[in-house]
């Protein structure tokens, strides 16, 4: 396999984009970080092979009262639910915590994501050059980029570093070792299933799978998913850890304290056939 520059990356957006690894399981995930990670002074490494520390079993975590939790799909609350009940019976401590300004974190997190992604496709000289060759969901989305006034590409990346202090803030005065929510609020769709219906109400599926996702994206902080549990069907739901800036390790613990805590026992089947 050859190697692969910068210049072979397409960009999506400079403010958000970030790399990390996908693996099987958390113990995989810290040997990757191991490889792929830059650590600055005085930053933890990933305590490979050895059991979760004492910091990871009584853990201080923060369970949102709003935004994570308003739009659930019933599988994803029962799961959810289910593994609050594991972390607290293995040492968590949980505690209800209100998270300033995330529900502005979608919009922002768009404003910013479409704006630079059209700047770059057009410096590259593909857009609209090559309009036609798009897809058109990401054709739809450049068009977008390309509407999005200077004023409020700038409120995005303000109100981006006023989300930043909040949630280091919040962590801070609460002495949280992290916020623990779902992955995602629904689960995996079929290709092509543009919308759910959850509660009585139609969402479109592209912006419920990255809705849970983004205000650790947009904070630029970082956040690790584990399985925690399988739905009747056998797809997989995700619990998701998010941490303050260089707490890598311990959400890797934390990763693997769950896993030790709350094993699968079975993988999702895949038949690509049905």
């Amino acid at each position: 396999m050859g190697r692969v520059s910068a210049d072979d990356v397409v960009a999506l957006s400079p403010t958000l984009d970030f790399v990390g690894p996908l693996a099987r399981n958390a113990e995989d995930a810290a040997l990757l970080l191991e490889i792929i990670g830059v650590r600055g002074k005085g930053e933890r490494r990933p305590s490979l092979g050895r059991a979760a520390s004492s910091r990871s079993r009584r853990s201080r975590l923060g369970v949102p009262k709003e935004f994570f939790l308003d739009v659930l799909s019933p599988e994803v609350e029962r799961a959810f639910q289910s593994a609050l009940r594991v972390l607290q019976k293995h040492g968590a401590r949980l505690k209800e915590v209100l998270l300033p300004l995330v529900r502005e974190t979608e919009d922002a997190g768009n404003q910013i994501a479409w704006a630079e992604a059209a700047h770059y496709h057009q410096q590259a000289g593909w857009y609209p050059a090559h309009a036609e060759e798009y897809d058109e969901d990401v054709r739809k989305r450049l068009e977008l980029g390309t509407k999005v006034p200077a004023v409020v590409y700038i409120q995005a990346l303000e109100l981006r570093q006023q989300f930043i202090a909040a949630f280091h803030r919040l962590l801070e005065e609460e002495e949280l070792d992290a916020l623990v929510v779902p992955t995602t609020p629904i689960i995996a769709t079929r290709v092509g299933e543009e919308s759910v219906t959850i509660q009585g109400r139609i969402h479109p599926t592209r912006g419920l799978l990255l809705r849970l996702n983004r205000p650790a994206n947009l904070a630029g902080v970082p956040a690790i998913s584990v399985p925690c549990g399988l739905t009747e069907n056998g797809l997989p739901v995700g619990l998701q850890f998010i941490s303050a800036v260089t707490d890598e390790a311990l959400l890797l613990e934390l990763a693997r304290n769950f896993e030790s805590n709350c094993p699968l026992g079975a993988r999702p089947a895949l038949d690509f056939l049905n």
